[in-house]
């Protein structure tokens, strides 16, 4: 009978190491899942310290600002010197304009020259300066051209 008895006590022996094997796994399964937690935890720290203050809506809304401001002044101040040249042509053109306004072509040569000399008129590399001096003729004028012995 002892025989007997053993089969039994070897069975109610394996129920409690199999608990014990099943409470094991468990405890595994939820050390890893604590394990997985800190570590995403620590990820999500790590972000946030890093540059997670630029993920913040009112940090995004401020730098926006800043660079659409930014842009204006940018836009503005080109805006401002794009007209200031354009002004500057159009003195320029009226200049050359009242300049060849002359009686005849030797006064308005004349007054295309004073005005380079005195910076009125940009003559880079002399261009407007040879072609008076070596073509005076090619010079167009506007206005009543009177006919004199100088022309």
């Amino acid at each position: 009978m002892e025989n007997d008895l053993e089969p039994a006590k070897a069975a109610d022996n394996a129920v409690p190491v199999e608990q014990q094997l099943a409470q094991a796994e468990l405890e595994l399964k939820r050390a890893e899942l604590d394990l997985k937690f800190q570590q995403h935890a620590l990820e999500r720290e790590k972000v946030n310290q890093a540059g997670g203050w630029l993920a913040q809506p009112l940090t995004v809304a401020i730098l926006g600002g800043v660079l659409a401001s930014l842009a204006h002044v940018v836009n503005t101040a080109w805006s401002s010197h794009e007209s200031a040249q354009l002004e500057a042509r159009k003195v320029r053109t009226s200049l050359v304009l009242e300049a060849v306004k002359a009686p005849n072509r030797q006064v308005a040569l004349s007054n295309l020259l004073f005005y380079i000399d005195m910076g009125l008129l940009e003559d880079p590399g002399d261009k407007l300066r040879d072609q008076i001096r070596l073509k005076p003729e090619t010079i167009p004028l506007h206005g009543t051209v009177t006919p004199t012995a100088g022309d």
